[in-house]
């Protein structure tokens, strides 16, 4: 579509409300994530974050997933967001 740009690098906060094209699917750009670097060797910078089901619906289909980015708001909430993440993917297994 006329209104969608390809996803590429990062965004500046206005682009908020934006259209993005990932693996030719358009998605909505709803919040910038602060630059962080590379975590495990892996430049986070260049990663886009979307809905589980909204990814297998536009872009893998019905099939895996290869991974899942999770971060806790603190140190102190790492053992509650990881219980609540496997409660979460135990419920939909």
């Amino acid at each position: 579509d006329d209104d969608s740009r390809p996803a590429a690098g990062a965004f500046a906060a206005n682009a908020i409300g934006e259209r993005v094209m990932i693996a030719g699917a358009p998605f909505t750009v709803t919040g910038i994530i602060v630059e962080r670097g590379e975590i495990v060797g892996q430049d986070i910078d260049n990663l886009a974050f979307v809905p589980i089901t909204s990814l297998q619906q536009s872009v893998t289909g019905y099939g895996p997933v290869d991974a899942i980015i999770a971060q806790a708001t603190g140190p102190e909430q790492v053992n509650a967001a990881e219980a609540q993440i496997l409660s979460i993917l135990d419920a939909r297994a």
